[in-house]
């Protein structure tokens, strides 16, 4: 006699296999941060299971249709829950040593906490989750560009092999993150958070700007001149003295100016103009040496943001979107061409074949083509 079929049973046996093999793919995502193998995967997969159960019986406790929550249909969602699992689970033991560590991670109370907080976490998030109307979000082209150029430009800066390469690709490496936390903000709606970081990201282009166009001995007096830095945090005499020197043989009074750009005259082009066309300062120094004299406008602006709450509420989010985006494509469109030269300057560096380079140099190319055309719309939608 053939044995009916079961829709309910073969579909949850369905739906068991389709969040097995999603969780596995989530895994394979962030195993690579797995610090010494200490997170165990079955330990994450059982627990992720329960919490799904969890956030189910709790929305349904609130007569709550779980239908309506991300949690029941979005992977990436589900992706987040495990990667609470793992990062709490990795934070309350990782400190441990073996033993302990595995007798906390059998015990039931443990489990029944991490099940309680993770699920209330995710609950919890998506109730009072706050959604701003953005020009932007994670998935928009103006946003995405960003991100691909920078990840791109990190990937390659991170294969560095020597000290003068080593400085270099960490204040490149540096740099494009900083670019993918300000783009990651603007899709947030946040960009009055943006702007103090685009101001960071001024300066370390004006940085890497002379650096880029210095020989190597400008590398090695930046990188020598940062242990001055030590003094506003740690007493050292000799230290001190070595500071004071220093000050006094180039003239300079003003300590901070010397700490922060006090590397410069190391640079025998600026230090022939020192006094002259150049001081030991932001506008007159760093900026002007790197030939960005122009842009200390919108540096001035993000300075009077940053330290004036009252000009925040004045500007719109639109116009925060549209000025942080143009300051943003200014510093890019700006910095590049510097790298790309760079890079080629030092390809025998960088690359150990010539069609790497040739490869690496067409996809930034085509990155700054979209990049320039994103910003060219943006500038006609926001030009009235």
């Amino acid at each position: 006699m053939m044995k009916m079929l079961d829709p309910i049973q073969d579909m949850k046996k369905i739906t068991d296999v389709i969040f097995e093999q999603m969780f596995d793919y989530q895994w394979k995502k962030i195993q690579h941060r797995n610090m010494k193998g200490i997170v165990k995967q079955k330990f994450v997969k059982n627990i992720f299971f329960e919490v799904l159960k969890e956030c189910h019986s709790k929305l349904l406790d609130f007569s709550i249709n779980p239908l309506d929550f991300d949690i029941t249909y979005d992977t990436m969602e589900q992706g987040r829950i495990i990667e609470q699992i793992y990062y709490y689970h990795r934070f309350y033991t990782s400190y441990l040593g073996d033993a302990e560590r595995i007798a906390k991670q059998n015990s039931k109370e443990y489990q029944a906490e991490l099940i309680n907080v993770v699920s209330g976490n995710i609950l919890v998030g998506d109730l009072h989750k706050v959604n701003f109307l953005t020009e932007a979000t994670m998935n928009s082209p103006e946003i995405i560009v960003y991100k691909i150029f920078a990840d791109r430009i990190i990937a390659k800066m991170a294969e560095y092999t020597n000290k003068q390469q080593c400085i270099i690709s960490t204040l490149i490496i540096y740099f494009m993150s900083a670019v993918k936390a300000i783009v990651n903000l603007i899709a947030e709606g946040q960009g009055s958070s943006a702007v103090p970081l685009w101001r960071q990201l001024h300066e370390q282009e004006c940085i890497i700007t002379v650096l880029l166009k210095s020989d190597e001995s400008a590398i090695d007096a930046y990188w020598n001149h940062q242990r001055f830095y030590n003094l506003q945090w740690y007493d050292n005499k000799e230290l001190e003295e070595e500071l004071k020197g220093k000050m006094k043989d180039s003239g300079e009074k003003k300590r901070r100016n010397y700490i922060n750009y006090g590397w410069l005259l190391e640079i025998d082009d600026f230090k022939c103009e020192f006094n002259k066309s150049y001081e030991l300062n932001f506008k007159n120094g760093l900026q002007a040496f790197a030939g960005q004299s122009q842009r200390y406008d919108a540096f001035a602006n993000a300075s009077m943001i940053i330290h004036s709450s009252g000009k925040m509420l004045a500007i719109s989010s639109e116009m925060y979107y549209a000025s942080v985006m143009q300051d943003l494509y200014d510093t890019i469109s700006h910095l590049t061409p510097q790298l790309i030269q760079y890079l080629e300057t030092n390809k025998q560096k960088y690359f150990s074949q010539e069609e790497d380079y040739t490869n690496l140099i067409w996809s930034i190319n085509r990155d700054l083509e979209q990049l320039k055309n994103n910003n060219d719309i943006i500038a006609i939608k926001f030009s009235a």
